[in-house]
């Protein structure tokens, strides 16, 4: 299915105003990536796999919405692409994780998972199908993950405390509440899954690979947890409406020096920093505005450092030829929200 953005979807990721809308039609566009990720696999999965493979098939004629809701997961996006990469390099497949897939499939459609003949998967790949953490807040309703292989992507992983999760989540959310902010809708919209990670200070991540998921250390500021999911949630918005109408030439390689890296970075993820760091600048603007009073001179610090910065990071580049129309309009959209701010 070919998938496009609107003008109107463009002005949405200008202003910062993504709605929950755009956000479901975003996930429409990583889900029909997955499915394309998924077909490449498919057509070169070990002869072992077959099985798996006609069962994956047969739950989705008979329960599409199953194997959708599979396929949309983060993690799939990963395993395919790994996957790729290693049969490119002359490896093998991990074909007993597409065995996993399809005894998840089967288990979500009510099908009995010890009767299915499926080589690699055996008892441990069964007991892992029990149903992993949810924790809510507010419309935000996210899977805690800290057991997929491929979510080692983000670094290494611990198992969460339930509790202090659910709270600092419930914290951060109701703070975002407070603070009106725009995102929050489209947030519960796209975010699914938190990986909580283990670091000796707190960090957040997400990939252009695991659409939905956002990795983060365990929550104990609710201020810094609120801003790292407006940060992240942005950086997967950008990489989704990039997928689906790119907003850097394919061919550009310059290379740019944003405040907030050390090395030299390629275009692309140099206005994936713009775009990310000019929502936290806001979110730092609404705490000083709404927020709680203790936090105002925090706010005022952060506001002006990543405004700032992002601003002239944005200036630029925006006007090199790297970028399409598309990715010019989004980043004159940063750049006015900055200026507007700034004054």
């Amino acid at each position: 299915m070919a998938h496009s953005l609107a003008d109107a979807e463009l002005e949405e990721l200008a202003t910062g105003l993504i709605s929950a809308a755009l956000t479901e039609r975003l996930a429409g566009a990583e889900l029909s990536k997955h499915k394309l990720l998924f077909e490449a696999v498919r057509r070169h999965a070990a002869t072992e796999s077959a099985q798996a493979v006609r069962l994956l098939g047969e739950i989705e004629r008979e329960h599409p919405r199953v194997v959708a809701q599979l396929l949309a997961l983060p993690q799939v996006g990963v395993w395919a692409v790994e996957c790729l990469h290693q049969l490119r390099l002359g490896g093998a497949g991990e074909w007993g994780y597409l065995e996993r897939l399809a005894a998840s499939g089967a288990f979500r459609a009510g099908r009995s998972v010890p009767d299915m003949q499926l080589p690699g998967l055996g008892t441990i790949a069964c007991q892992r199908l029990t149903a992993l953490p949810r924790i809510s807040a507010g419309n935000l309703s996210v899977i805690l993950d800290d057991e997929d292989p491929y979510f080692r992507i983000f670094g290494e992983r611990e198992r969460p405390n339930i509790e202090r999760w659910q709270a600092g989540l419930g914290a951060a959310w109701e703070l975002l509440d407070r603070l009106d902010t725009p995102s929050t809708q489209a947030m519960a919209a796209g975010v699914t899954t938190l990986v909580p990670l283990r670091a000796g200070r707190f960090v957040s991540a997400t990939s252009a690979w695991a659409w939905g998921a956002i990795a983060m250390s365990a929550p104990d500021d609710p201020v810094r947890v609120a801003e790292a999911l407006v940060h992240e949630f942005h950086h997967l918005a950008l990489n989704a409406a990039d997928d689906i109408t790119r907003l850097t030439r394919p061919g550009d390689t310059t290379l740019w020096r944003p405040p907030w890296r050390a090395d030299p970075r390629p275009l692309l993820a140099t206005f994936q920093g713009c775009y990310a760091f000019t929502a936290v600048a806001g979110f730092w603007r609404d705490v000083l505005r709404a927020g709680p009073p203790e936090q105002a001179g925090r706010a005022r610090a952060q506001f002006e450092r990543w405004s700032a910065g992002t601003l002239a990071t944005a200036d630029a580049i925006a006007d090199t030829p790297g970028l399409t129309s598309a990715g010019r309009h989004i980043l004159y959209g940063v750049r006015t929200r900055l200026r507007t701010w700034i004054q």
